[in-house]
């Protein structure tokens, strides 16, 4: 078979060049856009879950991280806002992790004085039936 050069041959190429480079920028890392809003998220929830009062310095830290992001990102370092972004999502969920744990251990403090408290006032009352 022989085969026929047409003029639409250098465009095909072309064409096929194109979509070869677009489709290896689709496969390329995620945007920092989903990360972006992935660490704002965890934010915020750290922020509802309480740790704001319970894991300030954990909370500051991701929106400090957070900050240089989006900074990063204007600045046109996509990779290093990406990076700082995810940071910035694991220092918030850290943080709401911490402030998770303080109220269990607040709850637990509450519980074993409840307890000792009744414990206290069964001694107290005096036994009946003895002798």
């Amino acid at each position: 078979m022989v085969a026929v050069a047409t003029k639409s041959t250098p465009r095909a190429a072309v064409a096929g060049l194109l979509l070869s480079a677009l489709a290896s920028c689709a496969g390329s890392p995620e945007v920092p856009d989903a990360r972006f809003e992935r660490a704002r998220a965890a934010i915020e929830l750290a922020e509802q879950n309480g740790a704001v009062e319970l894991s300030y310095r954990s909370l500051n830290s991701a929106r400090e991280h957070f900050e240089a992001a989006r900074h990063a990102a204007a600045n046109g370092d996509s990779k290093l806002a990406g990076r700082l972004a995810d940071k910035a999502q694991v220092d918030a969920e850290l943080a709401a992790a911490r402030a998770s744990n303080r109220k269990a251990e607040e709850a637990l403090y509450e519980l074993l004085e409840s307890i000792e408290s009744l414990q206290n006032e069964a001694a107290s009352i005096p036994a009946r039936g003895r002798g």
